[in-house]
């Protein structure tokens, strides 16, 4: 099983206490009270809660009333994001947006780079998805923004992509922020909406490179920005743990749905899908082990969604009245996905512990010795599809069978003899081409 050219399975990290009053202090869930400063409310509704909702990972478990704490670092995280439907509106309390039906969803995550000079340089880099339902297009955009104290990295224009240094100031704030930012002209949207979002941090001549990415068909990623940290480093990685940037900010993954930009704020009127985010774990992807139901991080927030979990740390979205929550983790599934071979006569097994969704694709031609097997279309279970891919929400079992036809090349030599082949007349010697079974 592969998702993105990887194997995926569950795996969950060793617990150690951690004190419910720190653990209240890094994540903001209160002890199961609301996070009075990270969220906003409708002034004129005082019972719907704005907030980034949709699912974070800030290095806490609860269990049994008790508190613990894990941490890992990765080169790679991911967010999937299945949508049947999304329809939002703005609220006049905190909302700037001109556009009605918009909203962004955002994979955000805490980069952590242990530079030469013996400094440690923290980013937060943003990869998000603009869903414009007024206009019926989506686009890729990505930020990075520094989150320590040198104001280093960002002010010196020391960031190399495609995109360039903004400015952004808060609103009512008369201090302004530097950040970088590039965004990749608009594709068409349609529901169901799939994508995966995807960043990734390698090494290039000991300079941190910030990959920012996306996929919808769960095997080909798309790299729409390559960002060079130009910071000479020993390291650089995303961590989540349950601690504190040098600003304040906790270090963690979020997979989140609000506003689109400059701290606005939706309410959400329709929404069906879901929503699960993954990490490389040596070369695994794996679900984050435990989450809660809002991130705190971005200024973007949204109302009126509850997600539920489903699968692992995946949920699913649905409207109703939202209150920030752990919602930790739940029992994985096993949705088997059995894909036929024809050349050998075997069956390939996958295994998903999630929801997921990818496309399956075969050759129309399979070349063999002596002819050749062709594609007529591709039966899942049992239901003929025409075409050469099949694209498939895995919620289920599957039986894939592609269906070849297999073809010989067959020699005939009958000189001056004549003779009939599926009704052909051929005369005298041939190549040609028969269907398996042909006589």
């Amino acid at each position: 099983m592969a998702l993105l050219g990887l194997p995926i399975q569950v795996s969950l990290p060793t617990l150690s206490p951690l004190s419910i009053f720190q653990a209240c202090y890094i994540n903001g869930y209160g002890c199961y009270n609301t996070y009075v400063q990270n969220y906003q409310l409708d002034l004129n509704n005082p019972n719907l809660i704005f907030m980034p909702i949709g699912i974070a990972d800030y290095g806490i478990a609860v269990q049994n009333g008790n508190v613990y704490q894990y941490s890992y670092t990765t080169n790679e995280v991911i967010g999937f994001v299945y949508l049947n439907s999304l329809h939002v509106q703005p609220d006049d309390q905190c909302n700037s947006q001109t556009y009605y039906d918009v909203s962004s969803i955002q994979l955000n995550g805490v980069v952590v780079i242990n530079a030469d000079d013996g400094k440690t340089y923290y980013l937060w880099a943003q990869n998000t998805v603009d869903v414009n339902n007024d206009r019926g297009y989506y686009r890729l955009v990505d930020n990075i923004w520094e989150i320590d104290n040198y104001n280093t990295i960002v002010d010196n224009n020391l960031l190399y992509g495609r995109g360039s240094i903004q400015s952004y100031s808060p609103l009512l704030s008369s201090t302004s922020v530097n950040f970088y930012a590039y965004y990749i002209h608009s594709h068409s949207l349609s529901y169901p909406f799939v994508i995966y979002l995807v960043m990734n941090i390698t090494m290039d001549n000991n300079y941190p490179v910030i990959q920012f990415g996306y996929s919808t068909d769960g095997e080909n990623i798309i790299w729409y920005d390559n960002v060079v940290v130009e910071v000479p480093s020993k390291s650089a990685y995303f961590q989540v743990a349950p601690q504190l940037t040098p600003i304040g900010s906790p270090e963690d993954l979020e997979l989140i749905i609000g506003g689109l930009g400059g701290g606005d704020c939706v309410y959400v009127n329709q929404v069906s899908g879901y929503l699960a985010l993954l990490y490389n774990n040596n070369g695994i992807l794996t679900p984050v082990p435990y989450v809660f139901n809002y991130g705190v991080s971005t200024a973007e927030t949204s109302t009126n969604m509850n997600p539920s979990l489903v699968a692992s740390t995946e949920v699913s979205l649905n409207t109703g009245y939202f209150y920030p929550n752990y919602l930790g983790n739940t029992q994985y599934q096993s949705y088997q996905v059995s894909i036929y071979n024809p050349i050998t006569g075997k069956y390939n097994i996958e295994q998903y512990p999630i929801i997921l969704y990818k496309t399956y694709t075969f050759p129309i031609i399979v070349n063999v010795p002596d002819g050749y097997y062709h594609l007529n279309g591709i039966l899942v279970n049992n239901v003929l599809y025409p075409g050469s891919f099949v694209a498939l929400l895995i919620n289920q079992s599957y039986t894939i069978e592609p269906d070849y036809t297999l073809y010989y090349y067959v020699n005939i030599s009958l000189p001056g003899g004549e003779y009939l082949v599926n009704g052909q007349r051929y005369l005298g010697a041939n190549t040609i081409l028969v269907e398996n079974g042909t006589t």
